[in-house]
């Protein structure tokens, strides 16, 4: 039987072994897809970051996932807004984007960077989704979750369900937006926030990026929503600082107390694409040039 099963994986005239029993492959996790990866020169430098216990920083090819650089990948750290990356990704797998959304009460009284929705207006699931992505608005999110699973508690409960399912050990969730948690005796007097892995969020952020929806939103330098009568106009700007560079394509910022400057870049370099990571940063945009910089000289593929 063992050997059946090898010969089953391993042999190109078999069917794989998804196929014979009928199982699903993880949804953004591709096992043994060909790629042309990067590589370094052989006298490249270390890129030119601080490593410390408080940050965690990495490169990662996209298309193939490989990791080219990495200071304390796998480590959880807290994240900010970046956790607005699996608010969208459990969206659009749900809801369709021309679906209509009514903003609750709750949701504009949301704290830090909001969006100016106002309470009972009507707007897409497109107008909220791009108001989280492109300027992120904690009020939008907060709104998603609600539309999706009646309560933002439910919605949490969706994530850190799709973290596991998605392979992501990482990933612990408090609210949908990234909103720091203040000390509670719950908390132990300390400071809460969503969290995970730089390793965890290349995944995520990779599997958004199959979708074309979210790789046009994350290129967009304003947002501009409107309620669907017409009557409410809304407008951000990106908190995407780099976008202005040809070679940057997106991705998504977060801040918070706890968790610093976070950062994900989506970079391309002759014709091939690859994440930048940087989380717990004292000066986020400014790191990430530097590795761009490095990976612009060092990197091939």
């Amino acid at each position: 039987m063992l050997g059946w099963l090898f010969l089953t994986l391993f042999s190109s005239d078999l069917p794989p072994v998804f196929a014979l029993y009928k199982i699903p492959k993880p949804p953004g996790i591709e096992i043994l897809v060909p790629a042309p990866v990067p590589y370094l020169r052989v006298t490249a430098p270390t890129p030119p970051l601080k490593k410390n216990q408080k940050n965690a920083w990495a490169i990662y090819d996209v298309q193939s996932g490989m990791n080219i650089v990495a200071h304390a990948d796998t480590v959880a750290k807290p994240i900010a807004s970046l956790t607005k990356l699996m608010t969208a990704h459990i969206i659009l797998r749900d809801h369709a984007l021309d679906e209509i959304v009514q903003v609750p009460l709750e949701s504009i009284q949301t704290e830090g960077v909001k969006s100016g929705l106002y309470a009972y207006e009507k707007v897409t699931i497109q107008t909220l989704l791009e108001a989280i992505l492109i300027g992120s608005a904690n009020d939008a999110a907060r709104t998603l979750a609600i539309y999706n699973a009646d309560s933002e508690k439910e919605f949490v409960i969706k994530m850190n369900r799709e973290a596991r399912y998605l392979g992501l050990p990482s990933a612990l969730f408090y609210n949908a937006s990234g909103l720091d948690i203040y000390p509670s005796k719950s908390s132990d007097g300390k400071i809460q926030g969503n969290q995970m892995s730089v390793r965890d969020l290349s995944i995520l952020s990779r599997l958004l990026l199959q979708n074309d929806f979210f790789r046009t939103t994350i290129a967009k330098d304003v947002w501009i929503g409107s309620s669907v009568d017409g009557k409410f106009e809304h407008q951000m700007k990106t908190t995407n600082e780099l976008l202005y560079q040809d070679n940057i394509k997106g991705l998504k910022t977060g801040y918070t107390l706890l968790a610093k400057q976070c950062f994900i870049a989506l970079v391309e370099q002759n014709g091939k694409e690859y994440l930048t990571i940087i989380l717990g940063s004292e000066d986020r945009f400014g790191q990430t040039q530097k590795f761009i910089n490095w990976g612009t000289e060092n990197m091939r593929w």
